[in-house]
């Protein structure tokens, strides 16, 4: 334990000496230190005594409490459902070669890699302070605000611990993962459930919707149901099952701790697997790259394995391979997401006047650019057969985020055929909505290409972070001409907004090209930094 104690102090230190060797690093920390101390000079609005009577009543902290438990159960699931696929991410840490070559019990490394990326976690989550003029709108206490962080810091925690126990149980077992992914999906489905049948015991949906956030039942959802609890106790007052949860979210990761720390777990393989020998000099990087070249020049692509394709297209058939051993059956996590949310929607909005397609496209993209940080253009930038394999340049960037653009377009057809034959909407709007939201997943791929061009990798917290920037920015341009087209033709029919949707479209098209474009000169040149 001390050898661990030890490679984390030391690690921290050295942090800290980087910020003075390398001055962009240190500009950037002042950077985001600078965009932070913005929070704490917001001024706080003006409020009518009407909207302070609402803003200090306990439905606005339900309103509260449910919103955070929301963003819990998605973070959860997609936490949770990490350690059946990239539980193993930990194999790639700098110090791996040192932690497996080391006297150490494999579950203490298992333990140490996870708790070791606590901190981006955390940091990818520090737009939650630009959230404190919110809070403080509703009347919140610092103690209550301060609660509201420590929950969400327990969570990610928590996450962890539960990552590295899921994939601890399931690395050898494929039975075990199946089991495991029903278990991830059953918690938010049977929450949105849970949610339908208020709605329809109460036959309002106001009313529903009140009945069920203000439920103790929701208090039993393992993780998020308990963060719920923990926050119901500062913002609601005292009562004893908010208690309990904060018994069970303290004493539930140190029993999985243990339980990790006493089992024998066996992961040589996959950490050899994950581990590859980086040349350290240019020169030795020139002389695998010349020797990678030669050895592929010798025969032909297609018989590397993938057994379809030729020349650049290769790579398709390589992700789709891939694609098809991790989900053979069509149906993921992404696909399912999108079906329940905009469903349960669908249903609930039936008769209301915000029954708008515009209002469903919305939120399916926000779902999609969440699950775009998991694209094929990513993975295909990180093998090293992308740079290796002989080919046009360009067309290799092409093919490398064509079955994620496809992908992304399938996971939406069952969700948006539900809700336009539920909703009665013009079954047109269906070819439309995919190919505008194909047009934001180019977008997204723009962004992490230019990402990649810049780093030469995402895997520091900067580099995420400007990947999430990135991302984001790239998209306002695109989506905000086809939301304000499709709102002027909904609202007045104005014919002229056919031409901002399709103005929107071919934005998202040109900052596609821009990508492409950008893609070439990185496998051509290289990183800029």
């Amino acid at each position: 334990m001390q050898a661990f104690v030890y490679l984390k102090v030391r690690t921290i230190i050295n942090w800290f000496k980087q910020l003075k060797e390398k001055p962009s690093r240190l500009i950037s920390v002042l950077f985001y230190a600078g965009l932070l101390g913005v929070v704490f000079f917001i001024p706080n609005s003006d409020s009518s005594p009407a909207e302070s009577e609402l803003m200090q009543s306990d439905f606005s902290r339900y309103i509260i409490s449910a919103v955070f438990f929301g963003i819990w159960l998605i973070l959860n699931a997609f936490a949770w459902h990490s350690g059946t696929k990239s539980g193993v991410s930990i194999f790639t840490l700098p110090d791996t070669q040192f932690l497996f070559t080391a006297p150490f019990k494999p579950a203490s490394i298992l333990l140490y890699g996870m708790i070791s990326q606590l901190k981006t976690s955390l940091l990818s989550s520090i737009f939650l302070l630009y959230q404190i003029p919110t809070l403080n709108k509703f009347y919140l206490s610092s103690g209550q605000i301060t609660t509201i962080f420590a929950a969400w810091i327990m969570t990610i925690f928590f996450n962890h611990i539960i990552s590295a126990f899921v994939y601890a149980i399931s690395y050898k077992s494929e039975k075990r993962v199946k089991i495991v992914e029903i278990v991830i999906y059953a918690i938010p489905i049977l929450s949105l459930l849970l949610g339908f049948f208020f709605v329809l015991k109460e036959s309002d949906v106001l009313n529903g919707l009140t009945q069920f956030i203000q439920s103790k039942i929701l208090y039993l959802i393992p993780g998020a149901g308990w963060a719920k609890g923990i926050l119901d106790l500062a913002l609601l007052g005292f009562n004893w099952l908010g208690i309990v949860c904060l018994a069970v979210f303290i004493f539930v990761p140190i029993v999985l701790m243990r339980i990790i720390y006493r089992m024998d777990i066996d992961y040589y393989e996959d950490a050899m697997s994950m581990i590859q020998a980086t040349p350290n000099s240019p020169e030795q990087q020139a002389i695998v790259q010349e020797a990678q070249r030669k050895a592929y020049a010798k025969f032909k692509v297609r018989k590397t394995g993938i057994n379809k394709g030729f020349g650049e297209n290769t790579i398709f058939y390589k992700q789709l391979c891939e694609y098809r051993r991790t989900r053979p059956r069509i149906v993921g996590f992404t696909m399912l997401t999108l079906f329940l949310v905009l469903g349960v929607m669908a249903v609930i909005l039936i008769n209301s006047e915000t029954n708008n397609p515009l209002l469903y496209w919305g939120i399916s993209i926000v779902i999609l650019f969440f699950s775009a940080f998991n694209s094929t253009t990513i993975k295909a930038f990180a093998d090293d057969q992308f740079f290796t394999l002989p080919g046009n340049s360009t067309l290799k960037i092409i093919y490398s985020g064509v079955l994620g653009i496809i992908l992304a377009m399938l996971d939406l057809i069952p969700a948006y055929l539900f809700v336009i034959i539920y909703s009665g909407f013009n079954l047109l709007l269906l070819p439309i909505g995919i190919i505008l939201s194909g047009s934001i997943f180019m977008v997204i791929n723009s962004a992490q290409i230019l990402t990649y061009r810049i780093f030469g990798e995402v895997k520091s917290t900067f580099s995420v972070m400007v990947l999430l920037t990135f991302s984001f920015v790239f998209c306002l341009p695109g989506v905000g001409m086809i939301l304000a087209g499709g709102y002027f033709l909904v609202s007045f029919g104005a014919y002229w907004a056919y031409l901002l949707i399709a103005g929107g479209f071919f934005v998202n098209c040109l900052l596609g090209l821009v990508g492409i474009f950008t893609g070439k000169k990185y496998l051509e040149e290289g990183p800029t930094r």
